[in-house]
């Protein structure tokens, strides 16, 4: 029996990013349904793999992982990390990141509750506020380094509030 799994096999030296989670995977079932079958396993041959704990569903769970992940990062065009009291917003652009990095002053409460950010939205103009802005380079490829700051605890946003706050300068 021709098994199409066999041609992953030269891709899977190592994964690019990290496997997604059960969670993420239950998200993206028929997603899944489809890649599998894109190389010609059905349900059935994909519960078999799984019964006989094939390393190729290992291979396959990560190839698909590293799918969605270079989707999702080619598309990635703004980060936030936030900590109680300052935020980095990032702008993800072709050759580097642009950011605006705020600092809030003795915050009566984190800047990450929404009472915290109206303080800071309200302590804008004055000294309790500071505002950063700056841009580097990608050490790596874009998609690497916007994955090393979602790995580090950026999530990607909107970017709402980095084109609000970048208008200050």
């Amino acid at each position: 029996m021709y098994d199409p799994t066999s041609l992953w096999g030269f891709l899977i030296a190592r994964m690019k990013y990290s496997r997604l989670t059960k969670e993420q995977f239950e998200a993206l079932h028929l997603e899944f349904a489809r890649f599998l079958a894109a190389l010609g396993i059905d349900a059935e041959h994909w519960k078999q793999l799984k019964e006989e704990k094939s390393p190729k569903v290992e291979e396959l769970l990560d190839v698909f992982s590293d799918q969605v992940w270079d989707d999702v990062l080619d598309k990635a065009k703004y980060l936030e990390h936030w900590s109680k009291d300052q935020v980095l917003l990032i702008s993800c652009e072709p050759q580097q990141m642009a950011s605006v990095i705020l600092k809030a002053t003795n915050p009566p409460q984190p800047i990450t509750t929404a009472a915290g950010w109206q303080w800071v939205q309200e302590q804008l103009p004055t000294n309790q506020v500071t505002l950063y802005q700056g841009t580097k380079k990608y050490t790596q490829d874009r998609k690497r380094s916007i994955f090393e700051m979602i790995r580090s605890g950026a999530q990607l946003s909107d970017g709402k509030k980095y084109e609000a706050l970048r208008r200050f300068f």
